[in-house]
């Protein structure tokens, strides 16, 4: 049988592809004033792609006398940008922060930092790897989005850096044969240290405690570089994996890491996964927890047991109409869950895992048993149809049985995104979810051109589409049927609710950084109007805020700024820290909030 799962073509045509538009900008100093022979770095993707299928692409362009730049990107793409001052005598090499999340046509403005920025990096530790070297260090800036630059480590640990953003970057360690020895290496500026060695002994079994030759324990750790700097920011997201040796006859092996975060997942051809980590100080495995004591801490245990689930492969097959679609790369966004309901209260975390592989000639794909549901899948198509990707969710998460995309089904749908003042947003996100309140996925997010619109292919079915700048919002339930373009779309963003607040220790000054996040709802009841709608809102509810706004801070003054919508049936909660207070998210007056520092 064929399980039907939307998926959502990026539909660029070509001619906007091919045509650039103009980003400026400035960059001055910590002074204010204007810095000429700046380099500034644009570095791009296509949304969702990752370096799996597409490297990222680098504009760069120089800096006039004025401080002023102009770049030609792309108009379907989104960039983060920086700028680097190379050092002039003894002037020292001088970087700014990156901007995230910019569209081409926008005015970026760049601020130098007034510290040195690094020309060399400093690993203490590295005689902790032992044998296995020379050894290269992979680096991600601290952007959203940049390129992965593979840099020799001295054998004293020294390490010469590009020219990069202010912040530390990200930063891994491999060996000569390519394994990664340190997946995410503690780091502050230009300095990074090698923790000690863990060395644990684990066995693999089945389900009936038979040994299972031939399995891998991987140590996996989540990266997610860069900050967003817009609501609902196209997630851009990775993980990093240490790999022990395959299991042996009776099931035995050694992983040797030196992470101090991060969970262990055992994995085998023909088998489901298993996984052991900590969460919130206790250590859980396979939703159990492992000591008597689940309040006991420590070091990760140093020896453990795995049991494995038999599994069946996930396999599929793209194609337009009867015409196959061969070699073309596929992803599938793997949610691996650490979770547990003893004590009276669930505890659970995840992190994503990406699995790729490519159609073969006759259009199908498989992957072997996968460590988790599939919280997502993408294709890319190569130059074929310009690089575009396609992006699929499951209405449920773990599809099972064989899988059939016939793209020529598929009608394309131009949406029309409209300001209060029905002109286009500055910058707009579109979430595009199953309109089923019941569908655990991800979603879609996708940027809006500098006028508002958004061509998009869509699976012929039900969907929902939230759209938002961060200062309105609209919502709809959209009918597509298979056939030709249906009409545009036109979605006309509603203010949101705007309510400031002010947070003062006990001796009324004001408080500086104080973070307020939503953090939970009261009422699950029928909504109010009883539309389809107002269902997927409050269904979504928690992760349409998240994407508004997962945190503000408090400035100088003390003062905040939430914003959010009303949801028909359900009152939602914020929650400041430091103070003994909820915040019901309805209209009113402002909050005042008195924090126990002094």
């Amino acid at each position: 049988m064929a399980l039907a799962l939307p998926w959502l073509l990026v539909a660029t045509p070509p001619a906007m592809a091919q045509q650039p538009v103009t980003t400026a900008g400035t960059v001055v100093d910590a002074d204010g004033k204007p810095v000429a022979a700046a380099e500034v770095w644009c570095c791009s993707a296509p949304p969702w792609i990752e370096d799996s299928f597409d490297a990222v692409e680098v504009v760069q362009v120089t800096t006039g006398e004025d401080g002023r730049f102009r770049a030609a990107l792309r108009s379907d793409r989104c960039y983060s940008i920086w700028a680097t001052l190379a050092p002039d005598g003894e002037r020292p090499a001088r970087a700014s922060l990156a901007v995230n999340d910019v569209l081409a046509g926008s005015v970026v403005p760049l601020k130098l930092h007034a510290s040195p920025a690094p020309e060399r990096f400093a690993i203490e530790g590295i005689g902790e790897l032992g044998g296995g070297g020379p050894f290269t260090l992979l680096l991600r800036p601290a952007a959203r989005i940049g390129p992965l630059y593979r840099l020799p480590i001295g054998a004293d640990g020294s390490v010469s850096l590009p020219p990069l953003p202010i912040e530390s970057p990200i930063a891994s360690i491999v060996d000569a044969a390519g394994r990664v020895r340190v997946g995410s290496l503690s780091s502050f500026g230009a300095y990074g240290y090698v923790p000690p060695v863990t060395r644990r002994r684990c066995r693999v079994v089945d389900a009936d405690g038979r040994p299972v030759a031939g399995a891998t324990i991987s140590h996996v750790s989540a990266i997610h570089p860069g900050a967003p700097t817009a609501p609902f920011h196209s997630p851009r997201e990775s993980t990093v994996s240490i790999s022990s040796p395959p299991t042996d006859a009776e099931g035995w092996t050694e992983l040797s890491s030196h992470e101090v975060t991060g969970v262990m997942v055992a994995h085998a051809k023909g088998y489901g996964s298993a996984r052991v980590g900590r969460r919130n100080g206790m250590w859980i495995q396979d939703n159990e927890f492992l000591a008597d004591d689940p309040r006991a801490s420590g070091e990760w245990p140093e020896e453990l047991t795995f049991r494995l689930p038999s599994a069946a492969p996930m396999r599929g097959r793209l194609r337009r109409g009867e015409q196959p679609l061969g070699g073309i790369g596929v992803l599938a966004r793997v949610q691996v869950v650490l979770e547990t309901d003893a004590m009276g209260g669930l505890f659970r975390s995840w992190f994503p895992h990406h699995v790729t592989t490519r159609t073969a000639a006759d259009g199908w794909f498989e992957f072997d048993p996968l460590p988790g549901p599939v919280g997502g899948m993408q294709l890319a198509f190569g130059a074929e149809v310009a690089r575009l990707p396609v992006l699929p969710i499951p209405r449920r998460r773990g599809p099972a049985g064989e899988l059939d995309f016939d793209l020529a089904r598929w009608p394309v749908l131009t949406m029309q995104v409209l300001d209060a003042g029905a002109g286009p947003p500055a910058a707009a996100r579109c979430v595009l979810l199953p309109a089923d309140p019941a569908a655990d996925v991800d979603g879609i997010v996708l940027s809006t051109d500098r006028a508002g619109r958004l061509r998009v292919q869509l699976e012929p079915g039900e969907w929902f589409v939230f759209a938002t700048d961060g200062r309105g919002m609209a919502a709809q339930v959209l009918t597509v049927a298979a056939g030709s373009e249906p009409a545009p779309v036109s979605l006309a963003l509603q203010p949101l609710v705007a309510r400031r607040g002010v947070v003062r220790n006990a001796n009324g000054k004001p408080v500086v950084g104080v973070g307020i996040r939503v953090g939970g709802s009261q009422g699950r009841g029928a909504p109010v109007d009883g539309t389809p709608t107002g269902a997927l809102l409050q269904a979504h509810a928690m992760r349409f805020h998240s994407g508004l706004a997962a945190a503000v801070e408090t400035d100088a003054e003390g003062r905040f700024e939430l914003r959010f919508y009303t949801v028909p049936g359900l009152v939602l909660l914020a929650e400041a820290s430091g103070c003994n207070a909820t915040l019901r998210l309805e209209p009113g007056d402002e909050w005042e909030l008195v924090t126990e520092s002094r």
